[in-house]
């Protein structure tokens, strides 16, 4: 085998493990933007090279070179599959980019296609718990997603488990006490315990018999943002967030009013969706209002 064919071989490899772990879209705006970004600082940094740095560090400045362009080739290639992902293609196709011309092809569908779908089975969701509370940006503001049956509070589990004739939720004491000391404390003064099933751990756990309100009650009392398959309840309505390379994306039904989701950006409508692109500033202020519903 020559080197190219080497090359390519191993090219092609190290190209399907970043297909297998990029996930997300990007918009055509950032992507734009990323890209012509990427190609002024790749300028810069080729005129500070032969300009202003001593010659004498050259060998450092090529080997520097060498990195950023692996680690430039490397994100480039995710920001091409997001945004294939984002006109509902897999991001399989960026491999076009080794036969001749492929290239090319990939430019028009990266650069000039819009997309049909504001939703589709390549989307997921921010990381809303990060966001929310391990950044620390909302200490007021709890966090509840729903897990079948289950469901989670700031990361901590609540288990639902049935015993003959009655169901209850069952959370580890240790971690709530250890991860969200408050949290522990309001479970253990505002709910109603019921005796820990007889098992393994029965005494590092606080469960709680489960009626039509226990849900509700605790929503209500901690003022809880709820997340149900990556959609973030607003009242009765989903909306679903996405990052965007430095930015959000919110997307939900046309048919929501201003008074529910103000308009922060141009809003994009396609079929029965809605889409804005909103700042980190914005999103603050977006989740705080949604707090209130």
């Amino acid at each position: 085998m020559s080197l190219l064919d080497i090359s390519l071989f191993f090219g092609l490899i190290i190209s399907g493990i970043v297909i297998h772990i990029t996930t997300g879209r990007i918009s055509r705006n950032r992507y734009i933007k990323v890209h012509l970004m990427s190609f002024v600082i790749i300028i810069i940094y080729a005129i500070l090279s032969y300009t202003l740095f001593p010659k004498y560090n050259l060998q450092y400045l090529t080997l520097l070179g060498i990195i950023a362009i692996v680690i430039y080739s490397f994100k480039l290639q995710q920001f091409t599959i997001r945004r294939l992902h984002d006109i509902n293609l897999s991001g399989w196709y960026s491999l076009i980019s080794f036969i001749p011309l492929g290239n090319l092809i990939l430019f028009v569908l990266c650069y000039v296609k819009k997309r049909d779908k504001l939703l589709n089975e390549y989307d997921t969701s921010m990381d809303y718990l990060k966001f929310i509370k391990q950044e620390g940006l909302f200490p007021e503001i709890n966090l509840i997603e729903i897990s079948g049956k289950d469901f989670i509070i700031n990361g901590i589990l609540f288990r639902y488990k049935e015993y003959g004739d009655h169901a209850q939720y069952e959370v580890s004491s240790t971690a709530l006490e250890i991860e969200d000391h408050s949290l522990f404390e309001y479970c253990k003064n505002n709910l109603n315990q019921v005796e820990n099933n007889s098992e393994y751990a029965e005494k590092y756990k606080m469960s709680f018999l489960v009626d039509s309100y226990l849900f509700q009650k605790i929503k209500t009392d901690l003022h809880a943002i709820v997340i149900n398959a990556g959609y973030m309840l607003i009242g009765n309505r989903k909306v679903f967030i996405r990052t965007n390379c430095g930015s959000y994306e919110i997307v939900y039904n046309k048919n929501i009013s201003n008074n529910e989701i103000p308009k922060f950006s141009e809003i994009e409508t396609i079929g029965d969706y809605s889409c804005q692109n909103l700042t980190v500033h914005q999103l603050e202020e977006f989740i705080k209002q949604a707090s209130c519903f």
